[in-house]
C-alpha cells in the first residue's frame, strides 16, 4: 500500500488511529488509520477485494509487483553484508 493513494489518505489519519478508544496500540488489521480514513471495518485486503475497488486492487497490485522487482530476493535469505549497512542508512 505504500505507493498508493490509500497510504497517503491514510496518513493522514494517523493521529487519530493513535488515540481513538480501540484503535491505539491495537494489532487488528481492522483498527488502523486505513480503516478510519475508507470508513470500513474491514482489512485492507479484503477491501481491496471489493467490486467498487478493482481499480485500487490492480494499482496496488502494480505497486507491489514493482516493488518486489526493486531488491534481490537473495537479500532476504542472506542480508546485507555488514560493510555495506552504514552506506545504506546514510
Amino acid at each position: 500500500m505504500s505507493s498508493t493513494d490509500e497510504a497517503m489518505k491514510s496518513s493522514a489519519f494517523m493521529a487519530e488511529g493513535v488515540t481513538k478508544p480501540g484503535y491505539a496500540l491495537s494489532d487488528d488489521p481492522t483498527k488502523a488509520a486505513f480503516n478510519i480514513a475508507f470508513g470500513t471495518d474491514l482489512g485492507v485486503f479484503q477491501w481491496y477485494e471489493l467490486p467498487e475497488n478493482e481499480e485500487r486492487r490492480r494499482t496496488f497490485q502494480v505497486a507491489f509487483e514493482g516493488g518486489k522487482n526493486m531488491f534481490n530476493p537473495r537479500q532476504i535469505l542472506e542480508g546485507i553484508e555488514a560493510p555495506l549497512v552504514p552506506l545504506i542508512l546514510v
